[in-house]
């Protein structure tokens, strides 16, 4: 059902004071007003009575409002535009440029229009140069991939990495000092702007710098290089530029001050591996969908947006910034839900792909017409070669590589179920008639089921839910998801009341 509450930004909440908003599990529709209007005393009635009337209202555009169906309709612009990471870890050579097209095509023929693209260079620990050792895909063939996504009218964004060479250390954990750090810099910074320049080249809409990289960015002794990096960057490519943080430090001092309020950084980005469950909740969750374990982690995720949506807001002064998941995912074992970010869960739990799945519904359903503040959520991520082995390998169509530790085919039911998401047409709205109640001054009206959603019907034939926007003023009211309501006026009130569902 659709959410209610309200965060910094977010415009799809902002209905007239009079409407009355009926939602369903699937559909929602607009179906007027509740409004309980109390007379002055007259001296020939034995006693005042308040007077109930549901006024039916159509939304402004009835078949298809903004916000106005389900969360699992998907409305990009209203909710978040959808799309994966594409990421290989090998340079596929001679036919590298064909593999990022085929890779590209291969996501819209899935439904997604949107794609975030990871370049991939290898950094040695101890002498801070980049491109040293072992390479990743070359910088041509992710242009030609970014030039297909043009042709097909995706929106692109690319996302430089660093890798440590041989795997030593996590890319978070790596830093510089020294001769090294000047090393680093210099050829990260040419690294970003050959980057650039296909971004610019090819009309790619977002770049980030610094992905991850939570110490480099943390340790003040860098602040100059960062903003040198940035400011040459921004010399070369006018789309919009942002930022990779890693969840747990994306409120990090020297990150805000050095990063998001740099005025040439326009957007957060956020790899958000949030933790969303305990380990009992992640194995007492079933088969798709499962609504108790769905809403405990879309539960967890509305606190996490919350926090997220207000740290946004206040930045640049106030004027606040958009943000976009850079990286979102789940892999399809048991637990994963209480560590998104770790493999660990497929070396010691059993496969559940169910788990993903849920994981995934729960996200939709959390950032269901948040798409003023939240712009985009890229899935970590679409299966492509140089991939497999990844635990997080999603598709709608793999089958198991033999040569890696992982089976590639559990990914692709939350690959289906995503496609499904992104490309099933939202339907037409549902309808609402007018019903009338009457109460005593002083008494209590108590409408049994279906009572608002009597005369309210969901064109494709489904059940409707009643869930409270917004409260009563001059009285008491609760309110069930059976349409069920009880309403109390405050002690000899006389006027106008109302609530919206």
């Amino acid at each position: 059902m659709k959410k209610t509450t309200h965060r910094p930004g977010s415009r799809r909440r902002a209905r007239a004071a009079l409407r009355l908003e009926a939602l369903e599990p699937r559909l929602l529709l607009s179906a007027g007003v509740v409004s309980s209007v109390v007379d002055e005393p007259d001296a020939d009635a034995p006693s005042p009575v308040v007077t109930a009337v549901v006024e039916a209202q159509p939304p402004p555009d009835s078949a298809a409002s903004p916000a106005d169906l389900s969360p699992l309709v998907y409305e990009p612009g209203t909710d978040p535009r959808v799309g994966f990471s594409l990421v290989s870890w090998w340079d596929a050579g001679d036919d590298g440029a064909a593999v990022w097209e085929a890779a590209v095509q291969d996501l819209y023929d899935n439904g997604f229009r949107s794609v975030s693209f990871i370049v991939i260079q290898f950094v040695d620990v101890t002498t801070g140069e980049i491109g040293s050792g072992s390479q990743g895909p070359q910088a041509e063939h992710i242009a030609a991939g970014l030039a297909k996504a043009s042709e097909l009218g995706m929106t692109a964004t690319v996302n430089p990495f660093v890798e440590a060479e041989g795997w030593v250390m996590w890319r978070g954990d790596l830093n510089f000092t020294g001769a090294a750090a000047d090393q680093f810099f210099n050829d990260y910074t040419a690294y970003l702007l050959e980057v650039a320049d296909a971004a610019q080249a090819n009309g790619t809409a977002r770049m980030t710098i610094g992905s991850e990289l939570k110490t480099l960015v943390g340790d003040p002794a860098h602040n100059a290089a960062w903003g040198a990096a940035i400011d040459a960057v921004d010399a070369t490519y006018h789309g919009q530029l942002g930022s990779a943080a890693n969840w747990d430090n994306y409120t990090d001092a020297n990150l805000t001050a050095t990063i998001w309020e740099n005025p040439a950084i326009d957007f957060i980005g956020l790899d958000a591996y949030f933790p969303l469950a305990t380990d009992g909740e992640a194995d007492a969750s079933g088969a798709h969908p499962d609504e108790t374990f769905i809403t405990t982690v879309e539960t967890n995720w509305d606190g996490v947006l919350d926090t997220v949506s207000t740290f946004a807001a206040g930045r640049k002064g106030g004027a606040g910034m958009p943000v976009v998941f850079t990286e979102a995912g789940l892999t399809p074992y048991n637990r994963t839900t209480t560590m998104p970010w770790s493999m660990s869960p497929g070396d010691s739990q059993p496969a559940d792909a169910d788990e993903q799945v849920n994981g995934y519904e729960a996200l939709l359903r959390a950032t269901d017409g948040e798409g003023d503040w939240l712009q985009e959520v890229h899935f970590w991520h679409w299966g492509m070669p140089g991939a497999a082995g990844s635990h997080w390998y999603t598709d709608t169509d793999a089958t198991d590589d033999s040569g890696t530790f992982h089976d590639e085919s559990l990914g692709n039911a939350a690959g289906q179920f995503l496609s499904t998401y992104v490309t099933t047409p939202a339907g037409p709205a549902p309808t609402a008639a007018d019903d009338p109640y009457s109460v005593d001054e002083d008494g209590t009206l108590v409408v049994p089921a279906d009572g608002v959603l009597a005369n309210d019907t969901d064109a494709a034939g489904g059940p409707l839910t009643a869930v409270l926007v917004s409260g009563t003023t001059h009285g008491t009211l609760e309110l069930l998801a059976d349409g069920s309501f009880t309403y109390t006026p405050t002690a000899d009130f006389h006027g106008e009341d109302s609530f919206v569902y």
